[in-house]
């Protein structure tokens, strides 16, 4: 798996004219790790950006994404199928389960509504959909299986009656939201941690000027050492794990980033440093709405203890 994996999705994902150009100029750069989801539409944006790139598909790492709507032994298997003919690939290096919850297959619009909408989720149904991951990765279509967004909790779940368990763990990771207990839970059972979200979410009008990058011991260490806010970002992520999904339409950010995996590191003592401003942004959760572990402090534990009463069948469990 490449250390630092090229995102698509996300508000305004990579797409049409500016996506693909964006993708193509990520690939000739030296990317060579694509993430997706069908949740993203832009499959044939990135079919075109590889075929125009003229990389080797052996030297490319592509990873696929379940959506929430397709859970389900079958969804699982139909999902991947339609996003493999949409690309015109045989396999695909990994694939993931892109969230906990099960949505119906009318419920696409993003947003808190549509977890709330979700309480008819049922365990069986994600065992299922586990079931099929483990096909594909038996019958070579997937070369790895593995989940995003899940709490150590789903994780466990999975592992009590699985035959193949995850190999990756894609989850929100930057200074402000490190997700430690799920990075070292990962570790202790041998499961790849994969961060997204390195600068702390997309910047929007609203988190403008408050995100991880623009922290002050960020800005600090980045002045150092050298780097800017972003390679320092990136470089305490790729301390931290196994590799890091990060999303640009811009060219010079594109190249910034993938700078900061071979330049010098920062010294320990100076990513400790920002280790520590993780304590005072804990009770803000994460940038993504309700998913990994959250401290139960957080103003969101209310919308937390819903999403974990969807976690079982509850009475046809019992």
């Amino acid at each position: 798996m490449p250390r630092i994996v090229l995102g698509t999705g996300g508000f305004e994902g990579l797409s049409g004219k500016v996506g693909r150009a964006a993708m193509l100029a990520a690939l000739k750069m030296g990317y060579r790790g694509i993430d997706t989801s069908e949740m993203n539409r832009n499959l044939i944006d990135i079919r075109w950006a590889c075929q125009r790139a003229g990389v080797d598909r052996k030297d490319l790492f592509l990873v696929l994404k379940i959506p929430p709507w397709s859970h389900g032994y079958d969804g699982v298997l139909q999902s991947f199928r339609r996003q493999t003919s949409q690309l015109r690939l045989d396999y695909v290096d990994l694939v993931l389960i892109q969230w906990p919850h099960v949505w119906s297959l009318e419920q696409r619009d993003w947003g808190p509504a549509q977890w709330s909408k979700a309480n008819q989720t049922k365990a069986s149904m994600r065992r299922e959909s586990w079931k099929a991951m483990e096909e594909l990765f038996n019958s070579g279509r997937a070369r790895a299986i593995g989940v995003s967004n899940h709490t150590i909790d789903d994780m466990e779940a999975i592992l009590q009656g699985c035959a193949v368990p995850p190999m990756v763990m894609q989850g929100e990771s930057h200074p402000h939201w490190p997700n430690r207990p799920v990075r070292d839970w990962c570790r202790k059972h041998e499961i790849i941690f994969q961060g997204y979200a390195p600068f702390g979410g997309q910047e929007t009008d609203q988190n403008s000027g408050h995100r991880a990058v623009d922290d002050d011991v960020v800005h600090s260490v980045a002045t150092r050492n050298g780097l800017t806010p972003f390679q320092v970002c990136m470089q305490w992520n790729q301390a931290r794990n196994s590799s890091t999904v990060v999303k640009s339409k811009n060219i010079l950010h594109l190249r910034e980033n993938l700078a900061a995996c071979n330049q010098r590191l920062c010294a320990a003592a100076d990513l400790g440093r920002i280790d520590e401003r993780a304590k005072e942004f804990l009770k803000y959760g994460p940038c993504y709405w309700g998913h990994n572990d959250m401290d139960y402090m957080h103003p969101w534990k209310d919308e937390e203890k819903m999403l974990e009463s969807m976690f079982s069948d509850g009475a046809l469990e019992a």
